[in-house]
C-alpha cells in the first residue's frame, strides 16, 4: 500500500486519521468537542511544518552557523526560541537581549496557550522577541533563532501563502519600526539560551520577564559565550 509513489499522499493520511482519532478522544474522555475547521487547520499546519523540517534535515546548516557571537557595537542580539506541548495546546516563547561585550539586557518567556503548532510558534516567537526589544528601548537589533525555514520566509519579499502568513507580516512590519533589524539563522547548539527559557516556560503558568540577570540566564548566557573560547 504505502510505495514511494504517494508517499506525501500517506503521510496526510496518516495525519488526518491520527488528527480525527485524537478529537475522538478528546470528546470521549474530556467531553470536549472540536470545530470542524480547527481539525483541518491542525492537519494542514502539522502537514506544513512536517515538509519544513524534512527540508531542515535534507540541507544541514553549515557548522559556523552554529556558534553564537556578539552583534556589532552600538547594536543588540535577541535570540529566541519555541517549545510547544501538544497535549494542551500550549507553547513558552523563550527570548534574550545582549550587547556587543555579550552583557545581558534582558531575558523573558511569553506563554501562549493557543498555539500547537511548532512552525506557528517559531514565527510567534520573532514578534514576541522584537517587541521585547522594542520596550527595551533598542534600536538597532539582529534577531536569531535556529529555525532555518522561518528565517528565510522572514528575509524573502515574497508573500507568504501559508496559514501563518499573517504573523511572517506583522513581523516584518515591527521589523521596519527599528533603525536596523537582520534576522539570522543559527543552529541549536549556539541558540541554547533561548532554548532553555522556553523550555523553562512549560514549566509556568505566568509569563516572566527579566530586565537584570538571575542566576538562570546567566548560566545559560554563559553556556553560549564559552563556545567562543578556545578549549
Amino acid at each position: 500500500m504505502f510505495n514511494g509513489n504517494h508517499k506525501s499522499l500517506h503521510i496526510k493520511l496518516l495525519i488526518t486519521i491520527w488528527a480525527i482519532w485524537n478529537s475522538r478522544n478528546r470528546l470521549l474522555y474530556e467531553g470536549f468537542i472540536q470545530r470542524v475547521e480547527k481539525v483541518v487547520t491542525f492537519i494542514k499546519g502539522y502537514c506544513q511544518e512536517l515538509e519544513v523540517l524534512s527540508h531542515s534535515f535534507n540541507h544541514p546548516s553549515r557548522h559556523d552557523s552554529d556558534k553564537w557571537c556578539a552583534p556589532p557595537p552600538l547594536h543588540y542580539k535577541i535570540n529566541v526560541d519555541a517549545s510547544v506541548r501538544l497535549v494542551d495546546s500550549k507553547s513558552s516563547l523563550g527570548f534574550l537581549a545582549r550587547d556587543s561585550e555579550s552583557n545581558i539586557m534582558g531575558a523573558g518567556f511569553y506563554i501562549n496557550n493557543n498555539l500547537s503548532l511548532v512552525f506557528s510558534a517559531e514565527a510567534e516567537v520573532i514578534f514576541q522577541g522584537l517587541e521585547f526589544a522594542k520596550d527595551l528601548g533598542l534600536h538597532r537589533v539582529v534577531v536569531e533563532g535556529d529555525n532555518k525555514s522561518m528565517v528565510e520566509k522572514l528575509i524573502s519579499h515574497s508573500q507568504d501563502i501559508l496559514d501563518i502568513g499573517s504573523i511572517i507580516q506583522d513581523v516584518k512590519i515591527l521589523a521596519s519600526s527599528f533603525a536596523s533589524c537582520a534576522c539570522r539563522f543559527i543552529g541549536w547548539s549556539g541558540n541554547q539560551s533561548a532554548q532553555a527559557l522556553a523550555s523553562e516556560g512549560l514549566k509556568s503558568s505566568s509569563n516572566l520577564f527579566w530586565v537584570d540577570a538571575p542566576p538562570l540566564v546567566k548560566s545559560l548566557a554563559a553556556r553560549d559565550r564559552r563556545l567562543l573560547e578556545p578549549p
